[in-house]
């Protein structure tokens, strides 16, 4: 409007429904919720509420005018009340979790507008010339980290070649694996993530058994697992250092499969340097399919500050230009 002085800020109020499988995913939301001047109200996962109430704690410490604008909230998972009550209120909803948690939220709510952060798909891709053994050891890093949950975990390794590139990259990273195990023992999950993965490990068992071109390997007490699979499916696993090696041959026929996949990309480990040749080239494909995060292989889980998760600005997707009000 003209002649009156402008500024940017974000809605009064934002509602942050964060899951609980990765520790801080609730800490960037708030960050930029107070950056926009937003109040934030953060009904945050049991499993890593401390973190959030700790991060609050320090920040009252610093500005307790500043943290008093974050509300953390409490109430038992599908109170539909305090749900409604909360939305009633914001001006925007970010909420995460799994097609199932979302879909239910929905379900409750039809009319509320939510910024949805669903499932996702990671995986690494080695091209055919790039060092298969560097790119393993970096991939094993990457499944290890928050116990292989969260959207950046990769799931799958795509191997260009001939299939002994692939066979090479699975046995280099299940040596990986157990050299991790000793530096970072692999913790057990609840009870429903413990069901799929021992569906998983079970599942790849029968299929290598019956299958002379698949490649099974798993650490002592089922701590890893590395499947050598040719008939993989382009989806998530369920994570908890469970990784599924794919022969993906010629380039073209690999990007076709990556285009049937189930879920849009969040991440792709990449073993090429950027100044290679075809680099520009893999970097547009994935991008084309959903990845926001392109990066070498031990960087999936470690995005930098200005990361777009899913495609979506952060700080500047809360802010819009409004009339300054006169005190």
């Amino acid at each position: 409007r003209r002649g009156r002085p402008m500024r940017l800020a974000g809605p009064p109020v934002v509602f942050l429904y964060p899951a609980g499988n990765v520790p801080g995913l609730a800490l960037p939301a708030i960050t930029a919720c107070l950056l926009a001047r937003s109040v934030c109200v953060v009904r945050d996962s049991s499993r890593t509420r401390g973190l959030t109430t700790a991060y609050l704690s320090t920040l009252a410490g610093l500005d307790p005018e500043l943290a008093f604008m974050v509300v953390e909230a409490e109430w038992s998972a599908g109170d539909e009340a305090m749900e409604a009550l909360a939305l009633a209120e914001a001006g925007r909803a970010e909420v995460s979790g799994t097609r199932h948690t979302l879909l239910e939220l929905a379900g409750r709510h039809g009319s509320a507008v939510f910024i949805e952060q669903g499932p996702r798909l990671s995986l690494g891709y080695v091209p055919a010339g790039s060092d298969t053994d560097a790119a393993a050891r970096g991939f094993a890093e990457d499944a290890a980290m928050f116990e292989g949950l969260g959207c950046l975990t990769p799931h799958l390794v795509m191997v260009e070649g001939a299939p002994e590139r692939a066979r090479r990259t699975a046995k280099v990273l299940s040596l990986a694996f157990s050299r991790l195990q000793l530096r970072w023992p692999r913790r057990r999950g609840r009870l429903e993530g413990e069901s799929a993965r021992r569906i998983f490990i079970d599942s790849a068992q029968v299929s290598a058994l019956a299958n002379d071109d698949e490649l099974l390997a798993r650490g002592r007490g089922d701590q890893w697992c590395v499947h050598l699979d040719p008939r993989a499916r382009m989806r998530p696993g369920p994570g908890g250092r469970t990784v599924k090696v794919i022969p993906a041959g010629e380039r073209a026929g690999a990007l076709a499969m990556l285009a049937e996949a189930e879920e849009p990309l969040a991440a792709v480990g990449l073993a090429m340097e950027e100044n290679e040749r075809g680099f520009g080239e893999l970097k547009r494909a994935f991008s084309h399919l959903g990845a926001s995060l392109i990066c070498a292989p031990g960087l999936m889980q470690r995005p930098p500050l200005a990361w777009q998760q899913n495609g979506r600005r952060r700080l500047g997707d809360l802010l819009c230009w409004q009339v300054e009000e006169k005190p």
